[in-house]
């Protein structure tokens, strides 16, 4: 979910309400790889140490 108004408009909400634990854990590991490739961190992932 992303605020479309207010003074959040940038904020994104995580809900792990339903998925299950795998679900989570490839999740966070997409968006590591997203983070990773678009900003540069975490330079580390699973204890890999990932390059540019």
């Amino acid at each position: 979910m992303v605020d479309q108004q207010g003074p959040f408009q940038l904020a994104a909400a995580l809900c792990f309400a339903s998925p299950t634990h795998q679900q989570i854990r490839d999740g966070i590991a997409v968006l590591a790889e997203v983070c990773r490739k678009e900003f540069g961190v975490p330079a580390r992932s699973a204890n890999v140490e990932k390059r540019a």
